[in-house]
């Protein structure tokens, strides 16, 4: 019970994230600024990640020079960036050591930064390899016995978002020494100050945090919800999927490759799950068409 509802919450994570990369691709994902202490959200932030990090016996820590920083920001967005970093660095950091995040405002071309880093000492990124990790995709360890499990979406979506918040990220590296990303993002003073703090869920384990990466906002779902269509024909998966998926997207359902297909071009869904061995159309034929 515990594999599936880790894999559950593995699916819903990779679910989230290629609908929040297909909405920045289209230009429908928006932001919504609001005033507040980027410097506790932030620390809340770390905070969540304790339990997971007590039980792998690492120090994790969060540091900055000042106690309070008012910005303009989007707590989804920002939580999305922060908890992807972490938790990659919570993920590849071995028992016993060390990750930290910092925050600090620093002055670039005379415009006011907020400069966030995420460190680690874990066995670091080979060289070859540090051109492409906020591709698509793509895996650094792509070997039969790499560690720890990856869509190769997460930094994708990271960078995705930082350029949405007119930032930058970057990267360094040093294989056996851990790795460090910094993300840059403007200062501004300009948004409504919200009556309540932003209430977000606290959670305490890498497949909770899992499913808060690329957790559809509150305003994006307050609309049409996006469609994800299940392609399967054993009914004990598609009543499985549906129940991990429905409370969140607009659930359609096929029982072969050939009704797949039909019903893709009949409702256009966002994102297809689909087995592979089914009668009349296989999964592969399916996304040939």
């Amino acid at each position: 019970l515990d594999l599936i509802r880790r894999n559950g919450k593995n699916l819903l994570r990779l679910v989230n994230q290629l609908l929040d990369l297909s909405r920045l691709e289209s230009g429908s994902m928006t932001v919504e600024y609001q005033q507040g202490d980027i410097m506790s959200f932030l620390e809340y932030l770390l905070e969540s990640f304790r339990s997971l990090a007590d039980r792998k016996r690492l120090n994790i820590h969060f540091r900055a020079p000042v106690d309070r920083l008012l910005m303009d920001f989007d707590p989804e967005k920002i939580q999305t960036i922060v908890v992807n970093l972490l938790s990659n660095a919570v993920k590849f950091t071995p028992e016993g050591g060390e990750v930290g995040l910092s925050a600090e405002e620093i002055s670039q071309d005379g415009r006011p930064y907020l400069s966030l880093q995420v460190n680690d000492d874990g066995p670091g990124i080979p060289p070859e390899h540090l051109p492409h990790i906020f591709d698509r995709f793509y895996q650094a360890d792509t070997s039969s016995t790499r560690e720890a499990e990856g869509s190769g979406i997460g930094l994708t979506l990271v960078r995705e978002l930082v350029e949405l918040l007119s930032g930058s990220i970057t990267v360094q590296s040093e294989e056996g020494k851990g790795t460090q990303f910094v993300v840059l993002l403007p200062i501004t003073r300009q948004a409504r100050v919200p009556e309540e703090t932003p209430s977000l869920e606290v959670v305490g384990s890498s497949e909770d945090l899992s499913g808060l990466a690329g957790f559809p906002d509150a305003t994006e779902r307050s609309g049409k919800w996006p469609i994800v269509l299940i392609v399967e024909d054993n009914p004990d998966v598609i009543r499985y999927l549906r129940s991990i998926l429905e409370e969140r997207y607009q659930i359609e359902t096929a029982a072969n490759g050939r009704l797949g297909l039909e019903k893709a071009i009949e409702v256009i869904p966002d994102l297809i799950i689909s087995d592979v061995m089914m009668p009349e159309m296989d999964g592969y034929e399916l996304c040939d068409r």
